[in-house]
């Protein structure tokens, strides 16, 4: 990102990166400010929408930052707030702007503390939380990170008895699970997004909201694509994190990602099926280690460490993979001073001209 344009310090600007291409970004942040000035700025930054009030000494200061873009009918927005503060959006408020659109928040960090009505409810790391800016509603929290997706009603009519009968509410479905993993992903790839890539980007997540709140086989057939790359994103995290366990096979992966073997067979079957997918993540975990100057392991103690604890299968597949053997590699990769090709370069995958050219060493 470029220098913030016509803002003042420490307050908020609208951000554009060197790319003319790029989309439009809204950045806001009290960390310049003096601490008993941060506050003000929070509360004035929301006061649109909400009347803040502080859950400490204000004097204390509050930081507080907040990145916001929007794809056609979505705006999202990424927080992180060390200080407690409640946030009041009460009935003369809705009445006055008449403001309808859905919202759903998603925790990183922290919680919300939610009550609408006589209802309460809290929004933490392990769900998401639906409401509506129609809703009266106060929310308390402390320190947090957490992203904010609106939605325009009128971008989903066909959804809306759906979507109205969830607010107030988490959503804790495996399709929300889905659903907040593919917000969380989308979120962090807004900064690097351009212009031309974002209608592209809304629809799709379009697709995804339509499957995850209603369920419905049409939509999530419609959304199989984005849905298919978000369960093949949590299941690849799930087998890094286990990548030391000799017993992980498919059963087991299932299981814990709580999908079916023919779900996750059909996940992976384009990428060889869920063996081969499990086999290339200890091998690339393998190479990562092999790499590294200040691993002093044995190629053995590695591999057994990568749950591969079999020295001739895993010699064998790590040729196939890389195209020298295990002690060829460690070798190669000492002298290059621990710099050697990234997965994507190595494995067979298809990949650009330029970036071959770029990575290819004397």
């Amino acid at each position: 990102m470029n220098d913030h344009q016509g803002a003042v310090p420490g307050s908020q600007a609208l951000c554009t990166d060197l790319r003319a291409d790029c989309l439009p970004e809204f950045r806001f942040s009290t960390v310049d400010l003096p601490a008993r000035l941060q506050f003000d700025a929070l509360r004035n930054n929301i006061s649109a929408w909400v009347e803040a009030s502080p859950l400490q000494d204000p004097a204390h200061g509050f930081r507080t930052e907040q990145r916001s873009w929007q794809l056609g009918p979505l705006a999202i927005s990424w927080t992180v707030g060390q200080e407690g503060v409640s946030s009041l959006r009460n009935q003369a408020r809705t009445r006055r702007d008449q403001l309808d659109h859905w919202v759903i928040s998603l925790l990183r960090r922290g919680e919300h503390r939610c009550r609408f009505g006589d209802e309460t409810v809290t929004f933490n790391q392990h769900n998401l939380g639906l409401y509506g800016m129609h809703m009266p509603g106060l929310a308390e929290r402390d320190e947090a990170e957490w992203v904010v997706v609106f939605i325009a009603r009128d971008a989903l009519p066909e959804i809306a008895p759906s979507f109205d009968a969830l607010l107030g509410r988490t959503l804790d479905t495996a399709l929300g699970g889905l659903l907040r993993s593919y917000l969380d992903g989308l979120t962090r790839q807004l900064p690097q997004m351009t212009r031309a890539e974002a209608p592209r980007a809304a629809e799709a997540t379009l697709a995804v909201l339509r499957a995850a709140i209603t369920g419905s086989a049409e939509h999530c057939a419609a959304a199989r694509p984005q849905l298919q790359t978000v369960m093949r994103s949590r299941v690849t995290a799930l087998i890094r994190q286990n990548i030391g366990s000799a017993r992980l096979d498919p059963t087991r992966l299932c299981r814990m990602a709580g999908v079916s073997r023919s779900q996750l067979y059909r996940i992976f079957e384009p990428e060889g099926g869920v063996a081969h997918a499990i086999q290339r993540e200890r091998l690339r975990a393998i190479r990562r280690a092999l790499a590294d100057p200040a691993e002093r392991r044995s190629i053995g103690r590695i591999a057994e460490g990568c749950g591969m604890p079999d020295p001739s299968s895993f010699s064998r597949a790590f040729r196939q993979e890389f195209g020298m053997t295990p002690g060829e590699f460690r070798d190669v990769a000492r002298s290059a001073g621990g710099s050697v090709l990234p997965d994507s370069l190595i494995s067979g995958q298809p990949r650009p001209l330029d970036a071959m050219f770029r990575h290819l060493r004397s």
